[in-house]
């Protein structure tokens, strides 16, 4: 357990703990929601064939690794996107929204495209397992994307900004949170997702 000092950083003004991120965690929630929404609703009414193409692509290549090399493959994706997304967040929140808006949208293809050809007990049995780490961590990263570019913003129009502070906690909490969590969530959706699912196919 790393100290309390590890996740809060004091500057002159301003005392920064994960609960600072409340309200970017609940609006960058919600945009990931509705993305995932808008994504189920317009899969039958869309053609998203080179998206779908590329998905099989990517299963197939996957299903030729050994579960070790698909937990290291999937842990280096997500962790490494996860991480730009704060990286580049001063840059006006824009990639932050990008993320969280693609990924919502992605899951909700996926998942009716999933169950047009299996059942909702499958399918949930491939998500929940890992998902139930994954997605809110996702988001997390988002949220403190989302807090960094706004305190860009408050910078460019002259008001009073923490962006050096943000940035910084968000750094910080890559390494002891978002990272850490990532790499749980590939090794489970590598080792214990296929099992559960198994039991339902």
């Amino acid at each position: 357990m790393l100290p309390i000092s590890f996740y809060d950083i004091s500057s002159n003004d301003a005392q920064i703990t994960l609960k600072s991120f409340k309200r970017a965690f609940l609006f960058a929630s919600l945009l990931f929601f509705i993305s995932f929404v808008i994504g189920y609703a317009v899969s039958p009414l869309a053609d998203f064939s080179q998206i779908e193409g590329n998905l099989d692509d990517v299963v197939s290549m996957i299903s030729k690794l050994s579960p070790l090399e698909i937990a290291i493959f999937i842990f280096l994706n997500n962790s490494i996107k996860s991480v730009l997304v704060i990286i580049l967040s001063p840059l006006l929140g824009i990639f932050p929204i990008f993320f969280l808006v693609f990924n919502g949208f992605l899951v909700g293809l996926v998942i009716y495209d999933a169950l047009t050809v299996t059942s909702l007990l499958v399918v949930s049995s491939a998500i929940i397992p890992h998902g139930i780490i994954e997605l809110p961590i996702i988001i997390l990263a988002g949220s403190i994307g989302l807090k960094i570019g706004n305190e860009s913003l408050k910078r460019i129009h002259r008001a009073d900004s923490y962006l050096v502070d943000y940035f910084k906690f968000g750094l910080r909490i890559s390494i002891s949170k978002i990272i850490p969590g990532l790499l749980i969530a590939a090794i489970l959706e590598s080792f214990l997702t296929p099992v559960i699912m198994n039991l339902f196919l």
